[in-house]
């Protein structure tokens, strides 16, 4: 009965196209913007790095580079680059970020994301040195001149608005010879978590007044590959990898999923920061005996 009620309940939303915005999304990373270094970016910088760290080797030797690090967050991603073209410590700890260095005039950087909060923890990281833009990012890239960058970043947010578009306008704003790198999760990731969602959705049905469509995050690594290739980009790396986060109970669990983005815009549908909600969410995590949850994720780096 639950079920069919749902069912009902996304038919009229779509019929009505009540559906989460990029706005809404933007408010999610809001709520969580001060702890997501401590959440989540302290065990998957990782990956972060690893691709930034390949970025860098192709970079490094370029004058007047300029950086638009889309989809920005906290900034992680301009603050580990930067200490790499300026060869410092790039050691990070427990979320601990100390840079304090006078950005070389030898490149630029531009953080843009849709979060005034994140942008908020980024310019605790970095200062005055950089730029930031608050938008989404189909939203600024379509303002920028053709060719007016040499690179681009985008971690585990290219997702959020449609692919295809964003990886056409990204190839137009690049200088010929730049690089766009980029991080995302997999449609496999957090399986487990996604099963219980719609179990709260059957739930709380009554309660829920928008929709959040379906994340177009690439199924594999062959398929992420193509989003570029068909665009005319050429491939310098890619490959694929898998995180188990491993807790001590199903509390931390929860605590885990409503801190880090796991189910930013889906907690428009119902509001995981309340109480009640995450009793449910921990009743059905132990239910289910589940204190382990796996992240799968696609990285690559290509070339205009």
């Amino acid at each position: 009965m639950r079920k069919l009620q749902l069912y009902k309940k996304v038919i009229q939303l779509y019929l009505h196209k009540q559906f989460v915005t990029s706005v809404d999304i933007g408010k999610s990373y809001d709520a969580i913007s001060k702890n997501y270094d401590n959440y989540f970016l302290e065990t998957m910088h990782q990956y972060n790095d690893k691709m930034l760290r390949n970025i860098y080797k192709q970079i490094h030797h370029k004058k007047n580079l300029r950086v638009l690090d889309l989809a920005a967050g906290t900034g992680h991603n301009s603050y580990f680059l930067i200490k790499l073209l300026q060869d410092l410590d790039t050691e990070f700890t427990n979320g601990s970020y100390t840079f304090k260095e006078r950005l070389s005039d030898n490149y630029s950087f531009t953080l843009v994301d849709i979060s005034s909060g994140m942008l908020q923890k980024a310019y605790e990281k970095l200062g005055d040195q950089v730029e930031y833009i608050e938008s989404d990012m189909l939203s600024y890239l379509c303002k920028c001149e053709s060719e007016s960058f040499d690179l681009i970043i985008c971690s585990w947010a290219i997702k959020y608005q449609d692919p295809a578009k964003i990886i056409t306008e990204c190839k137009r704003i690049l200088k010929q010879g730049g690089h766009f790198a980029v991080i995302v999760n997999t449609k496999n990731t957090l399986p487990q978590v996604r099963e219980i969602f719609q179990t709260l959705l059957e739930r709380h049905v009554l309660t829920i007044d928008k929709l959040m469509l379906e994340l177009p995050n690439p199924r594999n690594v062959t398929d992420f590959e193509n989003w570029f290739l068909s665009k005319g980009f050429k491939k310098i790396t890619s490959g694929a990898g898998a995180h188990d986060f491993k807790f001590d109970s199903t509390e931390k669990l929860t605590e885990f999923v409503t801190s880090t983005g796991a189910l930013a815009g889906f907690d428009r549908m119902i509001d995981l920061r309340n109480k009640e909600i995450q009793k449910e969410m921990t009743e059905h995590f132990k239910q289910n005996s589940l204190q382990t949850v796996t992240h799968h994720f696609v990285y690559g780096i290509y070339q205009k």
